[in-house]
């Protein structure tokens, strides 16, 4: 009978001739034979469902880097954005003061200008009258 089993090639599962051993899988002849393709398909299933699993989580693993990864680039770019506020603040505090002070040399210059000016009529007018 065992030699049969092992000649036909529908023999139900049985190991044909090696040191497998069916009864050591946990396998009962029924379920050996009659739910491999059943258990098969729920094996793809389990392995399907735990790789979409362990993209699922990788996934959000990568999008949560993601987020953090762009909110840590979103401060610094608020922090230069900051800086250079600052900078050109400064840069144009400076400009104004600058500017202020070329405006108040030219006047000054100008008043110097016009008290000689000044000055030298009121001398002329008091020679004037002084000789009068």
């Amino acid at each position: 009978m065992a030699i049969q089993a092992q000649l036909y090639p529908d023999n139900f599962g049985f190991p044909l001739g090696g040191s497998q051993n069916w009864m050591e899988n946990g396998y009962g002849f029924n379920e050996f034979c009659f739910n491999l393709p059943q258990t098969q398909q729920q094996l793809q299933n389990l392995q399907q469902k735990t790789q979409s699993l362990c993209f699922d989580n990788r996934s959000m693993a990568f999008s949560q880097s993601i987020s953090a990864e762009i909110e840590k680039e979103r401060q610094e770019i608020d922090r230069f954005i900051c800086s250079q506020n600052e900078r050109l603040r400064l840069a144009l505090q400076e400009e104004k003061r600058q500017q202020m002070a070329l405006i108040l040399r030219k006047y000054e210059e100008k008043i110097v200008f016009l008290l000689k000016h000044k000055e030298e009529e009121i001398a002329k007018a008091m020679k004037q009258n002084n000789g009068t």
